[in-house]
């Protein structure tokens, strides 16, 4: 269990690292990062949603699960959602229509799910 544990924190950790140097990069302009994040936003939406899906799913409705980490559990949702959507609403609104306007939240919401996860795992909500 104390393995398993681990593995998860250090996954979690290694997989929010990569991420903000991928957005890190992505923010500053570097195309060979922004061409990796256009190519991969498909199978980015598809993690997060089944992400979001698991967390539904496989939540403990106990005692200790309820009142903060429940809020947390909702608010990063919510939060991740709702940054997608502001990023595809300035997306459509704006004339350039820059990618990186709908990347870059998606790489976020990538993050607060993986916070999200590993707050729920490691209280023991999951």
């Amino acid at each position: 269990m104390l393995f398993t544990s681990i593995l998860v924190i250090l996954t979690g950790l290694v997989l929010i690292s990569l991420l903000l140097w991928l957005y890190w990069r992505c923010r500053r302009g570097d195309q060979r990062a922004i061409n990796t994040v256009n190519s991969m936003l498909l199978p980015i939406l598809s993690v997060l949603a089944v992400s979001i899906n698991l967390l539904f799913s496989h939540r403990q409705h106990t005692p200790g699960c309820t009142g903060t980490i429940d809020i947390l559990f909702y608010a990063g949702i919510i939060a991740s959602i709702a940054i997608i959507l502001l990023g595809c609403l300035i997306f459509f609104l704006s004339r350039e229509r820059d990618r990186r306007t709908i990347t870059q939240p998606v790489l976020v919401a990538t993050i607060l799910v993986t916070i999200t996860f590993l707050t729920m795992y490691l209280n023991h909500c999951l």
